[in-house]
């Protein structure tokens, strides 16, 4: 099936291929190792039911000098938007073993923000003034009543003023307003500012995922199509 696969995806003109392996799955892991696909991060998942979270984790003031606002509360969409795309391509540019390219704000607009989960009361930004210094997103999954952590993140040159913090109060207080029964989300597990909010927020983790790559070297024209191995 891999071989088949494979195939499939020269044809259409790939240069690599992608796959996520689930903790608990080492026979899974050790095939596609053998196979030529290399770790790129291992991803821990993290769980907590707001209604259980102590409100005095709540109530921590804001950074000097920072305000928390929702994407509904800043209004003119359309702009504010493309800022919160802006803003999210500078904390993502050092994320922790990302190999993405730099996203356009159409490929950002398609991801997060033109889903049916994405809601602008979901969406926080820290502002400075007028500058946006980070922001965070989560995104209604309705089939579990959940909210999805999409991103969390500051821009380099605000870190250490625990304005992160402060965005993951108001996504909490945020799932809690609207009745969500969990709130989770996947971090690198290098990523220790992250998982340490995870932490004082009383965020479990549980079994994550492998992400892995390998690149598609494209066959020469004379050479013969991949075959399956009936025995594989």
């Amino acid at each position: 099936m891999l071989a088949a696969i494979t195939d499939v995806s020269r044809t259409m003109g790939a240069s690599a291929q992608v796959c996520a392996v689930p903790d608990g799955r080492p026979a899974a892991l050790q095939f596609a190792l053998t196979r030529g696909f290399v770790v790129d991060r291992h991803m821990s998942k993290s769980v907590v039911d707001p209604a259980s979270i102590d409100p005095a984790l709540l109530a921590g003031p804001l950074p000097a000098g920072i305000r928390i606002l929702s994407l509904a509360a800043l209004g003119d969409m359309d702009a504010n938007r493309r800022e919160l795309w802006k803003v999210s391509e500078r904390i993502a540019a050092d994320f922790p073993n990302d190999r993405r390219k730099p996203r356009t704000y159409e490929q950002f607009a398609r991801q997060f923000l033109d889903v049916p989960g994405f809601r602008p009361a979901g969406a926080f930004v820290a502002l400075d003034g007028k500058t946006w210094t980070g922001a965070a997103t989560v995104g209604y999954i309705a089939a579990r009543n959940a909210l999805y952590h999409h991103f969390t993140g500051i821009d380099p040159a605000y870190r250490g003023r625990g304005i992160a913090t402060a965005l993951r109060r108001a996504t909490i207080t945020y799932a809690i307003e609207t009745g969500a029964t969990i709130l989770e989300t996947k971090n690198d597990s290098t990523n220790t500012p992250i998982l340490a909010i995870n932490r004082t927020f009383g965020y479990r983790t549980e079994p994550g995922v492998t992400d892995l790559h390998r690149t598609l070297a494209q066959p020469h024209p004379s050479t013969s199509p991949v075959v399956a191995d009936p025995g594989s």
